[in-house]
């Protein structure tokens, strides 16, 4: 018996040992995978009903926030699931939720306000905490973080 090397396959079968040795893991499929939007728009899937029935006042924050319905047309190649009944009846959807569109400027907008609303709560207990510090033991306060990627050997000290 001879030993066969590399050099004497064919480039064909190792194409093909290679393609299959390199295929994606299986993972399951995600129901609220939402398509990709359109330039200029973010999608977002939305709470239309909550346990069976209507959700009005969800719905009707998020239109009165610049958002709207989106329709299996508007959606290039859309092979999603469709509401197929009710008020909601012709909008991609699935079960309880349905996909909205909004403005990249309102998203933009909307995470500046509350960017600002969270910096000045953080602002305010830094100041009140260093208001009430003992000067005996002063308080530092210090926002940055470190993360490590990979395993590290502990560094116990004795």
């Amino acid at each position: 018996m001879s030993k066969m090397t590399r050099a004497d396959t064919s480039a064909s079968e190792r194409e093909t040992r290679e393609s299959h040795s390199r295929e994606e893991p299986w993972k399951p499929p995600m129901l609220l995978d939402a398509p990709e939007a359109p330039e200029g728009f973010k999608y977002r899937w939305v709470r239309i009903r909550i346990h069976g029935d209507d959700d009005p006042g969800n719905v009707s924050k998020r239109l009165a926030d610049g958002y709207e319905f989106v329709k299996p047309e508007e959606v290039k190649g859309y092979k999603g699931p469709t509401i197929d009944h009710g008020r909601f009846a012709g909008i991609c959807g699935i079960n309880d939720v349905a996909l909205m569109k909004v403005p990249m400027s309102i998203v933009k907008a909307r995470h500046k306000y509350f960017k600002e609303i969270s910096d000045r709560q953080i602002d305010s207990v830094n100041a009140q905490l260093l208001a009430n510090q003992n000067p005996h033991m002063p308080i530092h306060v210090d926002r940055r973080s470190k993360v490590h990627v990979g395993s590290r050997e502990p560094d116990f000290q004795d």
